[in-house]
């Protein structure tokens, strides 16, 4: 009875010790994926803080360029609107010069008949 007792126990001690081994190796890999989780968790947040930067940057610089964006279209408005008042007074000025010329042809007729009615006389 006292053998039986002894290997039953000893059978026991064995199981457990396989137990607490199985256990340990567990609880190693546990910790060895922990701290590979903890690493990529690191290298995640230092990726995601430049990526925010980057973010915060490109931000900084598209609202620049569309404020300079606004400037110049009010610029171009302002000088597109130079231009066409400009373009208006040229035509108004070619339209002055061709009425001029027109003039300038008749009164040299006029001249010209004067000066011939003035001869035969």
């Amino acid at each position: 009875s006292d053998v039986y007792k002894r290997q039953e126990l000893e059978l026991k001690y064995s199981q457990l010790k396989d137990q607490l081994a199985a256990t340990e190796s567990t609880l190693n890999e546990t910790k060895e994926n922990n701290n590979r989780l903890q690493r990529d968790k690191e290298e995640l947040s230092k990726k995601y803080s430049a990526k925010a930067l980057e973010l915060e940057n490109l931000t900084e610089e598209s609202t620049r360029q569309q404020s300079e964006l606004f400037s110049l279209r009010e610029e171009f408005n302002s000088l597109h609107s130079k231009y066409s008042k400009l373009q208006d007074k040229l035509r108004s000025s070619e339209d002055m010069l061709y009425d001029l010329q027109r003039d300038k042809e008749e009164s040299r007729n006029v001249f010209d008949n004067t000066v011939q009615i003035y001869r035969q006389e």
